[in-house]
């Protein structure tokens, strides 16, 4: 079975710490959870590519699927 992809793009807050507990604490065991830093100026600028203008954001297998506001 191939591994179902998650990403999380987060900025350190503690917003963004919730999140990544959340999500793994929902995650399948089919799925490989990466959080990828703010920090990191190739992450900051695939962000911006992929629209995301707020942190924590959630990629599901590449689809944006959560930006918390």
């Amino acid at each position: 079975m191939a591994k179902r992809k998650v990403e999380i793009f987060s900025a350190g807050c503690g917003v963004c710490d919730e999140t990544l507990k959340l999500v793994k604490s929902i995650a399948c065991s089919s799925c490989d959870v990466t959080v990828l830093s703010m920090n990191d100026a190739s992450v900051s600028k695939r962000a911006r590519d992929l629209g995301i203008r707020s942190m924590p954001a959630v990629l599901d297998c590449g689809e944006l699927t959560v930006v918390l506001r």
